[in-house]
């Protein structure tokens, strides 16, 4: 039969146990939260994207220019500029 000093120890590990389990809880709601507030955020560009492909895929396709570039995104990486124009350079030559 267990010590009582066998109980007390068991006892200590399942109260260790259920701060563990409820800082991870606290943790994941939180990640969850920042999750949701970036989808909820993201919806008016979701929207917007959406309208624009409707609107080209219901267009004179014959009226485009044979090549075009369609870009679409967040900047990542070491570039923090909102938008990348410099790194398209022309010639004129």
């Amino acid at each position: 039969m267990p010590s009582l000093i066998d109980f007390r120890r068991r006892i200590r590990t399942v109260k260790n146990m259920q701060q563990i389990t409820k800082a991870m809880k606290m943790v994941s709601a939180a990640k969850l939260r920042r999750a949701q507030d970036r989808v909820i955020a993201a919806r008016p560009y979701g929207a917007i994207l959406h309208q624009m492909l409707k609107d080209i895929a219901a267009s004179d396709l014959a009226a485009w220019p044979a090549a075009m570039l369609f870009s679409s995104g967040m900047p990542r990486g070491l570039s923090a500029r909102p938008c990348c124009s410099d790194a398209v350079t022309t010639s004129t030559t």
